[in-house]
């Protein structure tokens, strides 16, 4: 396993529960909650802390969809 993804797991860890509330929305106001996860990424000033950020959504459950277009979004 690599720094970076011990590192992701740490966060990813950390965000579940998060992660977990949002998806359980069943009625989200954006396809795949991209409104919810541009809102978590937008904290980030850099490209690479928003990218590591946003494999440990992904890597918590977040929905793929919803922060790739976040993702694209910045």
């Amino acid at each position: 396993m690599t720094e970076i993804d011990k590192i992701v797991e740490s966060i990813a860890d950390d965000i579940r529960p998060e992660v977990q509330s949002i998806e359980a929305n069943k009625n989200p106001t954006t396809k795949g909650n991209y409104g919810k996860y541009l809102q978590l990424l937008g904290i980030f000033d850099d490209t690479a802390s928003r990218n590591v950020y946003a494999l440990a959504l992904i890597k918590a459950g977040a929905n793929q969809y919803g922060v790739k277009a976040a993702l694209k979004l910045f």
